[in-house]
């Protein structure tokens, strides 16, 4: 390697590999990052661009990724590694370049005897992660000194005026309750970016549109940055070197109006650039820059002499050098478009805790001698032979699969996944939210191994405080493996009962011998290690996700043709009895939406209120015969009689059910009303009879011969025998208008209710049988492939809900539609989802419908996933990604740039002051809790001394020597 070029390579891990080449004569870095044999990021660094980010996932399985940063000093020549997350670790400011010679390859671990050593050999079973578990802690309100440290406000903010022509005044202007309030104050922005808006200074894109010595300030910051170590004397030598400029000088520009006027015309430039994301993100991290060097600046030069040395020390000089934005609450967050009240809601996703995220793993070191499993004796000048006939029944397989953890293959193995399930059940067991104490502010909940400390835990030693947590899971562990043991001890027996298709023979032959002989045969056991190591601290959210099997459970059930809805019982219509049946469409227990309602068809319609028989009698044929027979069900109200002749003094008298009446033609108007005789309600069958009479006295014009049962209410006949002298002729009408009696209304209303109850029957039966209540479904797979489905149906809507918080938030609907799945896939990477913590919640409805919804599953653990209301969730952050995820939190909107330059809001979580759980407090307060646990100065934790645990096998192997095992008292 030249004297002017740094280069080398580095690995990471098995699958990552990061090269570099650097000419410091011409200040540019030229960076290479590959992962699994693919290049994935080339990039070219200088001055214009000395920062490149990577992030990359595995397409078949996304929750291996890696991510990183790069940051080139190109005035110094230095490269630095900010941030580097990959599977198996993560790197924080890693010096590249300059070094004193290329870095070698990291050569991969040798095989070892010492078990005291803790990793993986190259030939054997990997470590594997058993379970993680959290050491949380809150954060409380930010002290005056911090807040002032960490945190750059813009100083104008409290000065607008009426008629103030600054930018983010008129942002002030704009009435926030209103519908359109987003709209217009984004529609102002781009006009004052755009130059079209008449405001008090101008638009500048980045630091270079600023006048001198101003538009230096983003630069002397990232050179600042670099400095390792970082003391008052540099910061002053660099930045007096690099503006030109005496420190009196500098002191006195800071000031001046010039000054104020520059830091005011960043701020306005800031705003309009955070407000439309996106627009220029170089231009936007400049200014960023600029303001927060601005603001140490004007700390730094206070004292009318020198800064002192005692008071600025590297550790709050570094929090100054990388203090966060704070958005003025006035402003921001921008209302929802359309819903200004959707911010007075509470945010279905929280900044819960910081935690101190740990893993426990475990690896297979060896095999060793067990317990007794059978003993042979043979006496002298004896053969004995021991046979063995296998049967391998596919049912019996099956049953096994389902009873047991493990696999077949897995056993033969002498390892499953058997174990890691075991401690997941007794940490459920033991620990019920999986992990067991109760912590915070701001929220209450529980964590395994936090109640192993007290509660101060910084108070407690260091060594106590180890001990604690190593002996929570060496506990876990145990408890695990004995389990382990006990099922597969059951399993043990059961195959000693099954019919093998194989046959296997031992034979010990003593024949022509003068001694026996004792074989014994003994359990293989294999032997874990298990140790405890640290991942780092991690922002941990919380979430809470309705019904998490919703979803899953309808496609499931959608593929069989079923629907998991229950069906409503006829009771919460408000059909009590069948004499609730409605007639009117208007009613909630409308007999047709009833019917629709429970798949009912051929439901006949009610019957008519009101029904007309009509009788005519004429004068051909003279003699007439009549039986009237009224509908079944009705009752007769009255009857109408019509009567016309050729002889206008004709008349006749009419007998209806034992009512007369005598009608006759008359010059009455045709539309006068028919004459009506009321009847007594009689049913079945009516009797009617006439006579007719005449104006002429010489004898009887009609002679009536009535042989009828005239009893009201009784069934019968009417024969009527007319004869007529002369020439007249005649019509008679008899009209009979009969009522629905009660009893057929309500016969109609009790067929119509039995079969809204057969079809309720029927599908509530459907539904019980889909859920599982009347039967077991047939779980097919494995419980660990079911148990990956839950986990992965919760994550799948996890992202809902994170994807609700920018429609929450924003408003912006079609905007969030279009880009979401740029949206998911960046929440995907900014969160890590294969390390959140689960808990299933059941809670009860207030009415009484639902509450046997028992869906059941292959074991306890996907019955709780199927049976919950809730799914609470622990969430991390993927490292580097805090400040970014909390900024999206509050506002909905996804930063794109580096996360340290991330800004905040000065606005509590619940963006309404609610000091209920959690949501009182600020987003200031997470953001430096967060600083505060990250700094310098946090101690490291190490990897903490290893454990073994035994578990057996199916394997058994024949001793060396027939002396019995002793174990010890």
């Amino acid at each position: 390697m030249s004297n002017d070029t740094c280069q080398g390579t580095q690995r990471y891990g098995d699958t990552l590999r990061i090269s570099w080449r650097c000419q410091p004569t011409a200040r540019t870095c030229q960076v290479e990052v590959w992962w699994k044999d693919s290049l994935i990021m080339p990039a070219t660094l200088d001055a214009q661009h000395p920062k490149a980010q990577f992030s990359a996932a595995d397409e078949s399985d996304p929750r291996q990724q890696v991510k990183g940063e790069f940051q080139l000093d190109a005035l110094a020549g230095e490269l630095e590694l900010v941030y580097l997350s990959y599977p198996g670790g993560e790197v924080r400011h890693q010096r590249l370049c300059p070094r004193e010679g290329p870095s070698p390859p990291i050569p991969p671990p040798e095989p070892v005897d010492d078990e005291s050593l803790i990793g993986p050999a190259i030939i054997g079973p990997a470590a594997r992660d058993l379970f993680p578990y959290v050491f949380l802690r809150g954060w409380p309100a930010a002290p005056s000194s911090q807040a002032t440290d960490r945190f750059v406000r813009y100083p104008g903010a409290d000065t607008c005026l009426a008629g103030d022509l600054r930018f983010y005044c008129q942002l002030l202007a704009i009435d926030r309750t209103a519908p359109n309030a987003r709209e217009a104050m984004m529609q102002r922005s781009a006009q004052f970016i755009e130059g079209r808006l008449a405001s008090a200074g101008k638009f500048v894109p980045d630091a270079a549109a600023l006048a001198p010595p101003f538009d230096s300030f983003a630069s002397l910051r990232a050179k600042l940055l670099t400095q390792r170590p970082l003391t008052l004397a540099s910061v002053v030598d660099t930045t007096t070197s690099m503006l030109g400029m005496t420190w009196q000088d500098i002191a006195d520009y800071l000031a001046s109006a010039a000054f104020a006027t520059e830091c005011d015309q960043a701020w306005q430039s800031l705003f309009a650039l955070i407000i439309e994301s996106g627009y220029d993100r170089g231009g936007l991290a400049q200014l960023i820059g600029s303001v927060v060097m601005a603001a140490l600046l004007q700390r730094l030069t206070q004292d009318p002499n020198a800064p002192d040395p005692a008071q600025w020390s590297a550790s709050r000089l570094g929090d100054v050098l990388e203090a966060t934005v704070v958005l003025p609450g006035p402003a921001f967050p921008l209302p929802p478009a359309g819903q200004p009240d959707r911010l007075s809601a509470k945010p279905s996703v929280l900044p819960f805790a910081i935690g101190e995220l740990q893993l426990v793993r475990e690896r297979l070191v060896r095999y060793e001698l067990g317990e007794v499993g059978h003993i042979e004796n043979v006496m002298p000048g004896e053969r004995k032979t021991r046979r063995h006939w296998e049967r391998q029944r596919e049912d019996i397989q099956t049953q096994t699969v389902a009873v047991g953890e493990y696999s077949s293959d897995d056993l033969l193995e002498g390892r499953s996944e058997a174990f890691e399930q075991c401690a997941q059940r007794e940490i459920r067991e033991q620990f019920r939210l999986d992990f067991s104490t109760t912590y915070g502010p701001p929220q209450e909940a529980t964590a395994a191994g936090y109640e192993m400390q007290s509660a101060n835990p910084e108070n407690v030693p260091n060594r106590q405080r180890l001990e604690a947590r190593e002996a929570l899971a060496r506990s876990v562990t145990r408890s695990a493996s004995r389990r382990y043991a006990h099922s597969l001890s059951a399993l043990r027996s059961e195959r000693l009962r099954r019919d093998l298709e194989s046959e296997t023979g031992h034979c010990i032959d003593r024949r022509g011998q003068q001694t026996g002989c004792r074989g014994v045969y003994r359990w293989v056991n294999a032997v874990h290690r298990c140790w405890i190591e640290p991942v780092g601290l991690r922002l941990m959210l919380e979430l809470f996700i309705p019904e998490p099997a919703r979803d899953f459970i309808a496609a499931r059930l959608q593929l069989s043709g079923t629907s998991l809805n229950r069906p409503m019982p006829l009771t919460a219509a408000g059909v009590d009895t069948f004499e609730d049946i409605a007639i009117e469409p208007g009613s909630e227990a409308y007999y047709a939406t009833l019917a629709a309602r429970y798949g009912v068809n051929n439901v006949e319609p009610p019957p008519p209120a009101t029904q007309t028989q009509s009788v005519v009698f004429e004068t051909d044929p003279p003699v007439s015969a009549l039986v009237l027979t009224l509908p079944e069900g009705y009752l007769a109200r009255q009857a109408t009689v019509l009567f016309a002749s050729t002889d206008p003094a004709q008349q006749a008298r009419v007998s209806v059910g034992g009512a007369a009446a005598v009608v006759g033609q008359s010059p009455v108007p045709a539309q006068a009303p028919a004459p009506a005789i009321a009847l007594a309600g009689q049913r079945g069958t009516l009797p009617v009879a006439f006579a007719l009479t005449s104006g002429d006295s010489s004898g009887p014009t009609a002679l009536l011969d009535h042989r009828s049962s005239d009893t009201p209410g009784t069934s019968g006949s009417l024969e009527i025998i007319a004869s007529r002298r002369g020439p007249s002729r005649f019509t008679l009408t008899v009209q009979i208008q009969c009522d629905a009696s009660p009893s057929l209304l309500a016969r109609w209303r009790s067929q119509v209710y039995a079969r809204l109850q057969e079809g309720y029957r029927q599908q509530l039966a459907a539904y019980l049988d889909a859920t599982g209540i009347r039967q077991q479904p047939n779980w097919q797979g494995d419980q660990l492939a079911w148990r990956t489905i839950a986990r992965d149906e919760t994550t799948r809507r996890g992202l809902r809900e994170f994807i609700e918080v920018a429609r929450n938030r924003t408003g912006q609907v079609g905007r969030i539609h279009r880009f979401l799945p740029a949206l998911a896939v960046w929440l995907e990477r900014v969160l890590e989802w294969p390390r959140m913590t689960v808990s299933f919640v059941d809670c009860l409805p207030e009415s009484g419908l639902g509450q046997d919804r028992v869906i059941a599953g292959p074991d306890a653990g996907l019955a709780g996933f199927l049976q919950a209301s809730h799914a609470r969730v622990l969430l991390p952050v993927a490292p580097g990604r805090e400040l970014t995820v909390l900024y999206y939190l509050a506002t909905g909107v996804v930063w794109n740039d580096s996360d340290t330059l991330a800004p905040t809001l000065d606005a509590t979580v619940a963006g309404d002051g609610d000091s209920s759980a959690g949501c009182g407090s600020r987003w200031i307060d997470v953001v430096n809790a967060w600083k505060e646990a990250a700094g310098p100065c946090r101690p490291a934790t190490s990897t903490s001394e290893p454990w073994h645990v035994v578990l057996p096998t199916t394997l058994s192997v024949l001793q060396e020597g027939e002396s019995l095992p002793e174990f010890g008292p």
